[in-house]
């Protein structure tokens, strides 16, 4: 919900998904030809993938895509191999002394990059990723109860939040 349909249809195209596993606000034009899941329709027992449980990766091998911003009118993927993410998770947790047991916030949207530094970050580490109650785009009153019941130790915000 943080992106106009526009532009979440502009990224879908782009990456061409064989599956789609979306929240219940999206609703994708009629043209669309992908096999789409909602999240609320899984658990352990509704999807079973014909994907081998383990593969083998080389460190060139896709790890995620990001989009720019578009500015020039249409965002452009961005396609991050492995080998970065080990490197990346070792800088953060060293740089923001980050440790089993600490507690991320994680503030920032999926279609931005800081998403990727959260979630890596705190699954690499051992740490918590909590999830806002509500919205990301601005300090809700929940926000600081928030950071007291799930005992915040890092967070990443916008200067115009601070």
């Amino acid at each position: 919900r943080d992106l106009p349909k526009s532009r979440q249809e502009q990224i879908i195209r782009l990456c061409k998904p064989h599956l789609l596993v979306s929240n219940p606000y999206l609703e994708l034009d009629s043209n669309f030809d992908i096999n789409q899941i909602q999240l609320s329709q899984l658990s352990s027992s509704t999807l079973i993938l014909n994907t081998p449980a383990v593969c083998e990766l080389s460190e060139e091998d896709l790890a995620y895509l990001v989009f720019t911003s578009g500015s020039t009118g249409e965002p452009k993927k961005v396609a991050i191999p492995h080998r970065g993410i080990n490197n990346f998770k070792n800088a953060q947790a060293d740089d923001f002394d980050i440790q089993p047991g600490d507690a991320i916030y994680q503030f920032a949207s999926p279609s931005y990059d800081a998403f990727i530094s959260e979630f890596i970050t705190s699954l690499g580490t051992g740490a918590s990723l909590c999830l806002p109650r509500h919205g990301r785009s601005q300090i809700h009153e929940d926000f600081i109860s928030d950071l007291t019941r799930y005992s915040i130790t890092h967070i990443t915000l916008t200067p115009s939040l601070i």
